[in-house]
């Protein structure tokens, strides 16, 4: 049994008569109350779920930003070192002419 599993059944164990009786109470007295609670946890779940899809999306977007800038510098540095070879590979005097 790992460490965590006996702790938590050590906590259990060692609960106070309040707590028994909050946890008595959050469990459904009808199934009118049962559906209630499985419905606003369905609502939150989904709630949830679309936050963390906005995310998603919201980092594949900044993504997305990120590698078209680096094309650009890539593409930028790219021209700058083709002008820089072709001066060098012939005279100022003939790029002139």
């Amino acid at each position: 049994m790992s460490s965590a599993v006996l702790f938590v059944c050590c906590e259990v164990s060692h609960r106070s008569p309040r707590s028994n009786k909050d946890m008595d109470a959050a469990v459904p007295t009808s199934s009118g109350e049962e559906e209630l609670q499985l419905q606003l946890a369905l609502a939150m779940s989904k709630e949830e779920h679309e936050e963390e899809v906005k995310r998603q999306k919201a980092d594949e977007l900044k993504l997305q930003l990120a590698i078209e800038e680096s094309k650009k510098t890539a593409r930028v540095g790219s021209t700058y070192s083709e002008v820089l070879s072709l001066l060098r590979s012939c005279s100022l005097l003939d790029c002139l002419l």
